[in-house]
């Protein structure tokens, strides 16, 4: 069951009274492996560990996306425009190029609209369809 669960990230703390299991456990990642019968103390330990790893996990996972306010230069040929990821209405693909719009906003930049689909907010931005990327 856990190798299933390990195709998709996620974090696991195994809990058995079988040792043999533990080495198998951890060729799987597990964030801890708990024997039973169970010590508070072990699982005070393991409890830290995972609020631990966890925390950095979702500090990761939003240092990743491009903040709505922060400036933002991008080269479209000639000039470099400054704009921030609130100001951005529509981000149109264009082949390789992505043409971001917006009020005051028009950049065409060379981008594919995966690459900046993965820097935006996925709590704002979603993808219409193959060739836009709109605020929800």
């Amino acid at each position: 069951m856990a190798s299933l669960l390990t195709e998709e990230p996620c974090m696991i703390v195994f809990c058995t009274a079988d040792p043999t299991h533990a080495l198998e456990e951890f060729d799987l990642d597990a964030v801890d492996y708990l024997p039973k019968p169970i010590d508070l103390k072990r699982l005070s330990h393991s409890l830290d560990k995972f609020r631990s790893l966890n925390r950095g996990a979702r500090e990761a996972q939003h240092a990743k996306y491009l903040e709505m306010g922060k400036p933002i230069m991008l080269n479209d040929g000639d000039n470099g425009q400054l704009f921030t990821p609130g100001q951005i209405e529509t981000v149109v693909s264009i082949g390789n190029y992505v043409k971001l719009k917006g009020d005051e906003l028009s950049i065409i930049a060379q981008y594919t609209l995966s690459y900046l689909e993965s820097r935006l907010n996925k709590d704002i931005f979603f993808r219409a369809n193959t060739k836009w990327i709109a605020p929800s």
